[in-house]
C-alpha cells in the first residue's frame, strides 16, 4: 500500500504536533493536500502560529485516523521533517481539494498561504478490526542527506 497516497485520499484531516518556542508541544488539526511518491504536501497561512513553528522548528509529528466502524480504523503515524516549499503550488492544491476554495475564495486569502512539504520521515500503519491487528512501519525520504 502507498500509505502516503492513502493518508491524502482517504484520511486527508490529521493532527499535527509541533514545538514552540519555549519547547513546549503544540497541536493543530491540518489537512493533507498532495503527495509525491517520497514526500506529503499541505497547506499554511502564513500569518498563523503553525507557520510560525514550523520556521522555528522543522520536525513534527502527525497522526490521522480513518475509523471505518466503531470496530474497524486505519491508523498511520508520521515523524519527521517540513520545508516552506512557497505558494507555487497553492493554487493546484485548492484545485484538487475543492473544499480549500470555500475556505480560501479570493485571491487576497490564496495570498497568505504557503506549501509546506514533509520530506524526510519514517511512519507507522495501523490497522485494527476485532478480528486482527496489522502494523506496517515505512519510510520516505524526498533528499538525499549525507
Amino acid at each position: 500500500m502507498n500509505y502516503l497516497k492513502y493518508l491524502v485520499e482517504e484520511i486527508p484531516t490529521t493532527v499535527i504536533a509541533t514545538v514552540d518556542d519555549i519547547s513546549q508541544p503544540v497541536t493543530s488539526a491540518i489537512d493533507i493536500t498532495g503527495c509525491t511518491d517520497q514526500s506529503l504536501l499541505f497547506i499554511v497561512e502564513k500569518n498563523k502560529g503553525l507557520y510560525n513553528r514550523l520556521k522555528l522548528q522543522r520536525v513534527l509529528s502527525l497522526t490521522g485516523i480513518k475509523q471505518n466502524s466503531p470496530t474497524e480504523s486505519h491508523i498511520i503515524t508520521i515523524r519527521g521533517m517540513a520545508q516552506d516549499i512557497g505558494s507555487e503550488l497553492v493554487a493546484k492544491l485548492i484545485q484538487d481539494n475543492p473544499y480549500m476554495k470555500d475556505l480560501f475564495p479570493t485571491k487576497n486569502s490564496q495570498d497568505l498561504l504557503t506549501v509546506f512539504e514533509i520530506f524526510d520521515g519514517i511512519g507507522e500503519y495501523i490497522y485494527l478490526n476485532k478480528d486482527k491487528v496489522v502494523k506496517d512501519n515505512f519510510n520516505f525520504q524526498k533528499y538525499k542527506i549525507d
